[in-house]
């Protein structure tokens, strides 16, 4: 982008419209590249929820893949606000959650599957759990 468009919010608004559209047209998932210099995006990255899955090095630059999960599970409670301790009859889509999770960290790290494993009381049936995948 143009020096003089920069700062401007464009990029936040239109990645607001993007995340929308995409959730509603059911894709639950994006990925942003951005080298790790760029620390404008990188701040609107992470301001819009994306996380840090990996840095890698492309040729001589250092540079970081972000991820955004959006509109998965809908009507699944799941997650709290800041500050927020609530509990929720279990859902059985959990399960499912922490197998989506799972294969995202087996896909994006060097962590080993079978030291993956589903704790908390998300991963206990029939009780009720904070809705955090743990």
């Amino acid at each position: 982008m143009a020096e003089n468009f920069t700062r401007k919010g464009y990029i936040s608004e239109s990645l607001e419209y993007l995340m929308k559209y995409l959730k509603e047209i059911y894709i639950n998932k994006i990925y942003a590249f951005t080298f790790t210099n760029n620390t404008g995006s990188i701040k609107v990255l992470e301001k819009k929820g994306f996380i840090l899955l990996k840095n890698i090095t492309i040729g001589k630059r250092d540079a970081s893949i972000y991820c955004l999960t959006i509109g998965r599970g809908e009507n699944m409670e799941l997650g709290l606000g800041k500050n927020e301790v609530r509990l929720t009859s279990h859902d059985p889509r959990w399960k499912l959650e922490f197998e989506i999770i799972k294969n995202e960290i087996i896909q994006n790290t060097d962590i080993a599957p079978d030291n993956i494993e589903h704790i908390g009381s998300t991963s206990i049936p029939g009780i009720d759990a904070k809705p955090i995948i743990d």
